[in-house]
């Protein structure tokens, strides 16, 4: 059965950087998106490292648009500005950056930051009060926030070869319960 997590926060400055890592114990396509946007988070930008920390994918808005989706069997709406993309993944751990819009990956690697390192008031003309672009339009009347919610879904478990599922495991303890009441009776 595949997993789904669920990550939040809230950032205080706008070049603050949440790393949220999850495991693939078998190929899986997972769904990775935010649900922030429309409850008045920031416009996210999302960026999926290997294990080692390597680039795999950037995000920023919304490849669908707006909708929803389940996690945990609860429903989230996404919006237009929130970040929403697949991809097919290996065995291994990965990580999912969580940037505000403009603080994009620096470089290849994990280890290169992001563009807006050491710049804590990037957006300082508008702050949390509003986006600096919504729709190609300043907009001074968007109030947001530092509020994130991040979403990975579809996410197969570790593999694990060689253990027994439940009903093998009850049949052979059965098994062994009656060898031992055999064995008893046997030395009665």
């Amino acid at each position: 059965m595949a997993l789904d997590f669920d990550f939040n926060g809230t950032f205080t400055h706008d070049n603050d950087i949440a790393l949220n890592s999850f495991t693939v114990g078998s190929a899986s396509t997972v769904t990775i998106f935010t649900s922030s946007w429309l409850t008045g988070g920031f416009d996210p930008v999302l960026t999926l490292w290997s294990g080692s920390g390597n680039f795999l994918q950037e995000q920023d808005d919304s490849m669908v648009g707006a909708g929803s989706a389940l996690s945990n069997a609860v429903t989230y709406n996404f919006g237009q500005w929130d970040s929403y993309f697949h991809y097919t993944l290996a065995p291994g751990t990965y990580t999912v950056s969580v940037a505000q819009y403009r603080n994009s990956a620096a470089g290849t690697n994990l280890s290169s930051g992001f563009q807006e390192d050491g710049n804590p008031n990037f957006t300082y003309d508008y702050g949390w009060g509003t986006q600096p672009y919504f729709n190609g339009i300043l907009n001074n009347n968007d109030t947001r926030n530092g509020n994130w919610a991040l979403h990975v879904t579809g996410v197969n478990p570790e593999n694990h070869q060689g253990v027994p599922d439940a009903s093998s495991t009850a049949a052979l303890l059965g098994l062994a319960i009656l060898a031992l009441v055999g064995l008893k009776r046997r030395f009665s």
